[in-house]
């Protein structure tokens, strides 16, 4: 009887894990959609970095259900670039630790998940406006596109930690606005016709 308790928990747990992770399966549709359509750049890297990132947490931590419907909501926005959207607003705030009350362990373990999560969406949101920069293939293309990075832009080319980068990020004033202009779909393009 004891097994089969057990073995009910495992497969309720498991399931219940994995509704909770539904936004990969957002991010995951996203990279198909690339794959199908043979569009490579700055936006399909994104998207490959941040599901590397987040398959490598802990089976007990997950993204709050209200912010997965957004990611896979948004009519607006690519879903890598609402998951980056919000990571860098919420940061830690955007994360639920589904760990046993008392498992101080798996709580410390989703802490850590948690701090590695936001310091590779920091890496990869400098990574983006490079990789934006370098296909427009016009200097200072994205900074002019979109006004409120270009103090960042400049300032991230000479800080490499990450304590640094967050102070920089705070700087932005408007990251929604930011991010609906990277969302454009005529940034790159509009850079390469001017």
């Amino acid at each position: 009887m004891k097994k089969i308790i057990l073995i009910y928990s495992l497969l309720f747990t498991s399931q219940l894990l994995a509704s909770n992770k539904n936004f990969l399966k957002c991010l995951g549709s996203e990279e198909k959609t690339f794959h199908q359509k043979k569009i490579a750049g700055p936006y399909l890297k994104l998207n490959e970095d941040l599901i590397s990132g987040f398959l490598q947490m802990s089976k007990t931590l997950t993204i709050k259900k209200k912010y997965q419907v957004e990611i896979c909501q948004s009519t607006e926005s690519l879903a890598s670039l609402k998951t980056l959207e919000l990571l860098l607003i919420h940061k830690k705030e955007l994360f639920l630790s589904e760990s046993i009350k008392g498992d101080i362990v798996q709580y410390s373990l989703d802490q850590y998940g948690k701090d590695e999560i936001i310091s590779t969406a920091l890496e990869s949101f400098v990574n983006l406006i490079n990789r934006i920069q370098v296909e427009s293939g016009k200097v200072n293309c994205v900074t002019d596109n979109i006004p409120e990075l270009r103090t960042f832009y400049v300032k991230t080319q000479h800080v490499q930690e990450e304590v640094g980068l967050i102070k920089l990020l705070d700087e932005i004033k408007d990251l929604k606005t930011v991010f609906k202009k990277l969302n454009s779909s005529s940034l790159i393009t509009g850079c390469k016709t001017k």
